[in-house]
């Protein structure tokens, strides 16, 4: 059986976003003073990455229902309501004004809603997760694969608890 092309392995798909997201991130803190600033540079990076496998996530089974629109409703309420304490950096945006600003909060927007999302659920919930369905159940799974995702995040009780519920 001969290999599938790199570009139209739905593996690859789930993967590949993911570790751009990652080392993208890696990279922004390395190699900048202010890693916040170059957010939009990392939401191109993001975009690309995904718009490569577009005709594979077209196959996909998307889905939205009344029941995923409130539980991503509640878990986002949760996250606005519960306290947080964020750390005492001067916010990424500091330093920007006019276009910049719009750019980056853009940027910021579509990162945060749409690209994240769609990436860590590609990876967590589609790939990790249902690969560890069959070896470890249902409920094991979706425990190690919110734990997971709880480690990646600051707030890791809301995020572990977004990752149950997601």
């Amino acid at each position: 059986v001969a290999p599938v092309p790199f570009f139209s392995d739905p593996v690859v798909a789930r993967l590949l976003p993911f570790a751009v997201f990652m080392f993208s991130a890696l990279l922004a803190n390395a190699l900048s003073q202010a890693p916040g600033v170059v957010y939009p540079l990392r939401a191109a990076l993001m975009a690309g990455v995904l718009a490569l496998f577009i005709p594979i996530y077209r196959r996909l089974e998307w889905q939205v229902s009344p029941t995923a629109l409130a539980v991503g409703f509640a878990i986002g309420l949760m996250w606005v309501l519960i306290p947080y304490a964020p750390d005492d950096t001067t916010p990424a945006f500091a330093g920007l004004t006019g276009a910049a600003l719009v750019g980056w909060m853009i940027a910021r927007g579509i990162g945060t809603m749409v690209l994240v999302p769609m990436i860590e659920e590609l990876f967590f919930r589609d790939y990790l997760e249902g690969r560890l369905r069959g070896a470890l159940g249902p409920v094991m799974a979706a425990l190690v694969t919110a734990g997971l995702f709880a480690v990646l995040h600051d707030r890791w009780a809301e995020a572990f608890v977004a990752g149950l519920a997601f």
